[in-house]
């Protein structure tokens, strides 16, 4: 496999279309076509197929765009080593809600603001160097545990049941402040609090809390938020632990970066020993 093809298809992965692919890489639509071809005839597999307007990687596709970015990140680090060129700074994607409470300090990266699901696919994609997200690394990427963080119902005071903690169905009949139906906090508490009053469908933890500071409701967050002045917070039972990893590809360098971000505490947090998976072997 011709190697230096792979820019070709790395580009036409950013940027979603043939003409812009040959724009930024000073090639005719015609050239870059001809170079994804001779590709895709060297691996024997289909690289892409059209869905409307643009241009979709397939699965084998995207495999060889993540090893294109890989290819470019390891010349960039021979010629920085060599003194010939500064080496590129790693991305981090991670949500709006990890930048807004989680990062106390960055070292030096390139941050990137998407939700953990699209964080982990840019990892994937090879266009992220490492995820933080409270999700489930997919089979095949490393992980660590970074922080784990407690659920707690928010209200103005005098709205929540008294008690050190509350249970679910205690809150049942109450007026929410949720995102909408199919995000993981509206269905944990409709799992367990039954059909739900919505006073506001929102997204965002900022969000959220606003409204609940403006009368509209009871919310769930995770006890690292920090919650706008008046608002009272109670741990609620049963709620599985909010745990954020770091996740990131096989071979990645990231333990330099990871040894310099700085996350903030979370002091109502459920403690335990952080983990790191899966094993090298498995990985």
């Amino acid at each position: 496999m011709d190697v230096d093809l792979l820019p070709t298809l790395v580009a036409l992965h950013d940027l979603g279309s043939l003409t812009a692919a040959g724009r930024r890489l000073g090639l005719s639509q015609p050239a870059v076509h001809q170079q994804l071809a001779r590709l895709a005839e060297q691996v024997g597999l289909v690289l892409y197929r059209r869905e409307g307007r643009r241009v979709e990687l397939t699965a084998a596709g995207l495999r060889l765009a993540a090893l294109g970015r890989e290819v470019e990140a390891a010349r960039r680090r021979a010629l920085a080593d060599l003194g010939r060129e500064r080496e590129a700074l790693p991305v981090v994607a991670a949500g709006e809600g990890v930048w807004q409470h989680l990062v106390g300090a960055l070292p030096p990266c390139v941050p990137r603001v998407l939700d953990g699901p699209a964080a982990v696919r840019a990892v994937q994609d090879g266009v992220a160097t490492v995820a933080i997200a409270a999700v489930e690394p997919p089979e095949g990427l490393r992980w660590r545990e970074l922080r784990s963080a407690a659920m707690v119902v928010v209200g103005l005071p005098g709205e929540l049941p008294e008690g050190a903690a509350l249970r679910w169905e205690q809150l049942r009949g109450a007026r929410w402040v949720l995102p909408p139906r199919g995000r993981p906090v509206r269905e944990l508490v409709e799992a367990h609090a039954g059909p739900c009053q919505i006073g506001v469908e929102a997204e965002g933890w900022a969000l959220l809390t606003r409204f609940v500071a403006l009368g509209a409701g009871i919310s769930v967050v995770n006890d690292l938020v920090a919650l706008p002045a008046g608002l009272v917070s109670v741990p609620v039972h049963p709620a599985p632990p909010v745990i954020y990893r770091a996740i990131w590809r096989p071979g990645a360098e990231v333990e330099a970066l990871l040894g310099a971000l700085r996350l903030v505490s979370a002091p109502g947090a459920a403690r335990g020993t952080p983990r790191t998976g899966p094993p090298p072997d498995r990985a």
